[in-house]
């Protein structure tokens, strides 16, 4: 008899040159056991009940079925975020013979249960893409630990539509493994892929706007202190090659811009990033972030001069966190967003709203665009308070530690929101001092 099927979200992971030669047999072990600590700390973390799920080892890897009833934007986000800072915490413990970087695939559909474990083409296309060629050539060429991709109804029915999945980080391929021919989506959570055309479009003319407005005021007074500098302009990204692929359906397609979110056909007409996104999302504490030198086309290069009147505030950690005043006190720093329980953090929430302790203090700011370091140092309206009667989603914060470090948390999910569990969501950006 045929078991029936029902409806999962399946995850599965492997790591990246598993069968390394400097690996001996204990580190093998040892790895393929913090294969499952990384993955079970990541969905305790991303609200994803562990006991409930289906998991097995798959020597170099490991295997998770989520029951249908757990919200799959959590494998969006913020899981991604959190598995690349676990394995990133494990990496900082242990010997580098057993470093790990891990691949992992993310989709849903029909999965059937029986006496051996589960089976179904949804499961087949799981292991498809974590097996495809882009997959692996993302992970190597990124400086990041986890390279992920999700089949293309999930980004299309999930990703897309949730700003805390960063949608505008994953970019569209094509994948051809064995009998499996399709496109599916990739995104590199603590190394995003660069940003799509109308990004590039609007980074180029805010380059250009602030190396005027530096020229005038570098041209007026001199040196600027670094309190009183313009902000770092984005990235300016050379133009997008083309290059031809192949439709969903075999035939002859449009050319498609190289790394862009391009649709295929009328399907999905267009798939701009998240609002409130911007490049550069995903990273986690310990990684390094190279300073912004503006590049480009003659029109937008500033000249030397103009490149001494920019302050670079590089990016310390960004991620999404989740707050309860129900589960044990959680708190976080806000130096790290180290997650306590203990209340030891400098930030933390109670039923009303969110509070600061330790000398950290919070305020409110404009969320219209999204906030710089420079506007945080500029706040005046500094408080330890900020009740949730004042907070809509997308609402944006400052904060700022005891220490000097200023963050931005822009909110995501209240504990009056739907599916929100009760807790306070945020995706939180740090900059170094």
């Amino acid at each position: 008899m045929v078991p029936s099927a029902s409806d999962h979200t399946i995850f599965a992971v492997d790591v990246e040159g598993f069968g390394d030669r400097r690996r001996t047999d204990p580190v093998l072990v040892a790895v393929r056991a913090a294969v499952h600590e990384v993955v079970l700390t990541a969905f305790e973390k991303a609200g994803v009940p562990w006991d409930r799920c289906f998991h097995e080892g798959c020597g170099d890897g490991l295997f998770v079925v989520i029951p249908s009833d757990v919200p799959k934007r959590l494998l969006g986000a913020p899981l991604p975020r959190e598995l690349a800072a676990a394995v990133r915490e494990h990496n900082g413990t242990c010997q580098e013979n057993a470093h790990m970087r891990l691949r992992a695939a993310v989709h849903a559909g029909q999965v059937r249960r029986d006496a051996h474990g589960v089976a179904g083409t949804a499961v087949n296309l799981t292991f498809r893409l974590l097996n495809a060629d882009p997959l692996r050539s993302a992970l190597a060429q990124s400086p990041g630990v986890l390279a992920l991709i999700a089949s293309d109804w999930f980004f299309d029915d999930v990703i897309r539509h949730d700003p805390a999945s960063d949608p505008g980080s994953y970019r569209r391929v094509r994948v051809s493994v064995k009998e499996t021919k399709r496109w599916a989506w990739i995104s590199c959570p603590d190394s995003p892929h660069p940003p799509t055309r109308a990004r590039r479009k609007r980074v180029v003319q805010a380059l250009v706007a602030s190396v005027t407005l530096a020229g005038v005021v570098t041209a007026a007074s001199g040196t600027l202190t670094s309190r009183d500098r313009s902000p770092e302009p984005p990235v300016a990204q050379a133009p997008p090659t083309t290059t031809t692929s192949t439709s969903p359906s075999g035939g002859p397609a449009e050319p498609e811009p190289e790394g862009e979110h391009t649709p295929d056909g009328d399907a999905h007409p267009t798939r701009a990033p998240a609002p409130g996104t911007t490049p550069g999302q995903g990273s986690t504490p310990g990684t390094p972030r190279p300073s912004s030198t503006p590049t480009g086309t003659p029109e937008t290069q500033p000249s030397m001069s103009e490149q001494r009147s920019v302050t670079t505030y590089p990016v310390q950690e960004e991620r999404t966190v989740q707050l309860s005043n129900t589960a044990g006190q959680e708190s976080v720093e806000i130096d790290w967003w180290r997650q306590n329980h203990d209340r030891t953090g400098d930030l933390q929430v109670d039923t009303t709203g969110a509070f600061t302790t330790l000398g950290a203090e919070l305020a409110v700011v404009d969320d219209s665009s999204e906030t710089t370091r420079d506007q945080c140092m500029g706040v005046t309206t500094w408080s330890t308070r900020v009740d949730f009667a004042k907070l809509h989603v997308g609402s944006q914060l400052c904060a700022r530690s005891v220490g000097g470090r200023y963050a931005m948390l822009r909110v995501t999910a209240l504990p009056d929101s739907p599916g929100s569990g009760g807790r306070f969501v945020f995706y939180g950006r740090t900059w170094k001092l």
